[in-house]
């Protein structure tokens, strides 16, 4: 597999995938939702910290990912895979519109089925 493929894959197929910037010299990382759109805010905040891609971490098939292009020491590694923990519980807390809304609406829909 190339190295592009890689990311790609994990970020095309994967869910909850976050892309890792950072700084190896000072330490300083982030994590970005990539299904977040517009990223421009972050592209931003990205270039002024001076970070760098890292690799992308994501679930497939139920099973935490990662494809890094540049080697972690065991530290950094164990510190990003609890911050991609923290990112996907995030993630899975926050509701996706407003489920509750939906389903009085749909229970108050008439029957139209014939009994």
């Amino acid at each position: 597999m190339k190295a592009f493929d890689k990311f790609s894959h994990i970020a095309g197929y994967g869910r909850i995938v976050a892309a890792i910037f950072g700084n190896l010299e000072t330490q300083d990382y982030e994590l970005i939702d990539v299904d977040a759109v517009p990223l421009s805010e972050a592209q931003a905040a990205i270039q002024t910290r001076g970070l760098a891609f890292i690799g992308v971490m994501g679930l497939m098939d139920g099973k935490p990912r990662t494809a890094l292009d540049v080697e972690l020491d065991e530290e950094t590694g164990a510190a990003l895979s609890h911050a991609y923990v923290q990112f996907a519980c995030a993630r899975l807390s926050k509701p996706k519109g407003d489920s509750a809304d939906w389903l009085r609406r749909l229970f108050a829909l008439p029957d139209t089925r014939a009994n």
